[in-house]
């Protein structure tokens, strides 16, 4: 009985060395200086391969050289945008990170603001108000 415990022990322990040996091999590689995070609404990760041989440029680089999540999935119950990408951002809820729809108070105007659109930009296919 006694071996059995020691035996149990001895794994334990070697296994706690060898993942405290990864966690600081892991802790040593380069940290990137800048992340750049690209949200499309309603574009699915499919359109990526769908349309591929059409980019040339952005997102053909990006699908080469980036990161894509194509089953990427975020648990959030607003459908708005600006607390679906705050979310995506920040990995933590709107309770955590404050964003709770796409309008906040100006004290700057005296009246609530879109903070999706930006005033000094005309946005593709849409009507400004």
């Amino acid at each position: 009985m006694v071996t059995v415990v020691w035996n149990w022990r001895l794994r334990f322990s070697a296994l706690a060395v060898l993942l405290l040996g990864v966690l600081s091999a892991h802790s040593a590689v380069a940290q990137p200086k800048l992340v750049v995070v690209i949200i499309v609404d309603q574009m699915r990760a499919g359109f990526l391969t769908e349309f591929a041989e059409d980019f040339d440029g952005g997102f053909a680089r990006l699908t080469r050289d980036g990161a894509v999540f194509t089953g990427a999935f975020h648990d959030h119950a607003l459908t708005a945008t600006a607390p679906g990408h705050a979310t995506i951002a920040t990995g933590t809820y709107p309770s955590r990170h404050g964003v709770i729809g796409n309008q906040i108070w100006s004290y700057e105007r005296d009246r609530l603001r879109n903070i999706v659109l930006d005033d000094n930009v005309a946005t593709v296919g849409m009507e400004r108000r």
